[in-house]
């Protein structure tokens, strides 16, 4: 069940998804095609605790979806560290 509003984001470098304790729903990861690539769903900044890790293959276009039925709480904020991926988003409250 959601206990907020929803927002999502979209990345295609690193960066910091929301600030703030929340809670990740869910992502969508784009490949890049060329390369297998990898995001890792931080709290606390490029420093900060992985808290999940996605690996994905190199398939041209394809996409990797992921849904987290309880949400995965975050405390500090959502960082996301993307290599060899055209584009990821999140949704998270």
């Amino acid at each position: 069940m959601f206990a907020g509003d929803l927002n999502y984001y979209v990345a295609t470098t690193d960066g910091t998804a929301s600030v703030g304790p929340g809670r990740l729903w869910g992502y969508v990861i784009i490949t890049d095609g060329s390369h297998a690539g990898t995001v890792s769903f931080l709290d606390g900044g490029s420093s900060g605790t992985e808290i999940w890790s996605e690996i994905v293959a190199a398939a041209a276009g394809s996409a990797v979806r992921f849904a987290f039925p309880q949400g995965l709480k975050f405390g500090t904020n959502l960082y996301l560290d993307v290599t060899n991926i055209s584009k990821i988003a999140v949704c998270f409250e």
